[in-house]
């Protein structure tokens, strides 16, 4: 697994940063949030054909995120099978 993400400030997402930490600030509301946004991803993943560069947006699967919050982007990169 490899974390990448913007600056901020970089509002047209024109840089992207390898990053070696990822931190995520968050409640345990927050925390339920994201486990069932990844067990909605498994699920799709497993059910169907993924390829490189298919991804989901934490952001479509909650109805309460707003653009204060960060949006958090699984990539599907299958050259890192098993």
């Amino acid at each position: 697994m490899k974390a990448y993400g913007y600056d901020k400030n970089d509002e047209e997402y024109e840089k992207i940063i390898e990053l070696s930490q990822v931190t995520l600030s968050c409640n345990k509301f927050d925390i339920d949030k994201i486990i069932n946004f990844l067990v909605e991803v498994k699920k799709e993943m497993e059910n169907k054909k993924v390829e490189d560069g298919d991804h989901w947006h934490y952001r479509d699967y909650n109805d309460s995120w707003n653009e204060s919050e960060s949006d958090l982007i699984i990539f599907a990169d299958e050259s890192q099978k098993d």
